[in-house]
């Protein structure tokens, strides 16, 4: 357990070749998550456990706590993919402001545009410097810089990225006296996070309410099965218990989803 727990606490610049191997969704869904190579071996030796956790569930309690045991040590990390889903998106708008001062300083120092975001992206090793080198990518592969900004705004629906594009695209316009801008630039994505720093602060109460009401039923059936089962038994077994077992995760999710859409709205757009 302490080596999954070590796992799990991994530097933010883990290479992540496994998560490039994996199918386009789940790669998707594992890099919007932050999801690195020491994250994937954690989940394959929780994973690994479960069979293990699973039979010695069935021989003390029973195949209904053994069930249980299944789906709980499967729900854990999709409630954390879930958690944590965004992370990297939150990284790249903390790391938009150092970008555009990086810019700014080379211009100011007499470097044309491109070398300018060369040297930035070669400099930094943040997600925002992981983004421009794709974006500088395209360009060395014959596209327009205009048009590869653009489309990492199409890429990236984000304000901040729409926000950094934009004042990016009009330097391509124009280089003359925007080292100054672009400063100007870098501290309204500050004062925009600051912003949704101190929101998330003071909504944090609401946000640790809905995960407790979210878990709360869930803690109630492993507490359930750890003893007699009797309530698991009722549900999984009698027709009424069904659907009351049905409507439950029903609405169990419907409140997640209202509850996490009532918070996010309260979020800078």
């Amino acid at each position: 357990m302490s080596l999954v727990i070590s796992r799990l606490h991994v530097r933010h610049d883990s290479t992540t070749a496994l998560v490039d191997g994996l199918p386009p969704r789940l790669r998707r869904l594992f890099s919007e998550a932050d999801v690195a190579n020491d994250h994937l071996i954690a989940l394959g030796i929780w994973l690994g456990t479960a069979p293990f956790v699973a039979g010695l569930a069935a021989l003390v309690f029973g195949w209904g706590a053994a069930a249980g045991s299944v789906l709980c040590m499967a729900g854990l990390p999709l409630g954390l993919i879930t958690r944590w889903s965004g992370r990297r998106n939150a990284r790249l708008v903390a790391s938009l402001p150092d970008l555009i001062d990086g810019v700014a300083r080379a211009l100011r120092s007499g470097a044309s545009l491109h070398q300018a975001l060369h040297e930035v992206a070669t400099d930094q090793s943040t997600v925002a410097a992981v983004e421009l080198r794709i974006v500088l990518a395209a360009v060395e592969s014959g596209s327009d810089l205009t048009h590869a900004l653009a489309n990492w705004a199409e890429r990236r629906p984000i304000a901040e990225v729409r926000v950094v594009s934009a004042a990016l695209g009009l330097v391509v316009e124009n280089e003359a006296g925007t080292g100054r801008a672009l400063s100007g630039v870098s501290d309204t994505l500050r004062d925009r996070k600051s912003l949704a720093d101190e929101i998330r602060a003071l909504t944090s109460q609401a946000a640790t309410s809905m995960q407790a009401l979210v878990f709360l039923p869930i803690g109630f059936l492993a507490i359930d099965l750890a003893g007699d089962g009797g309530v698991v038994s009722y549900l999984g077994t009698e027709p009424i218990g069904r659907l009351c077992l049905a409507g439950g995760v029903v609405l169990n999710l419907v409140g997640w989803r209202w509850m996490r859409g009532t918070i996010n709205r309260q979020m800078p757009t």
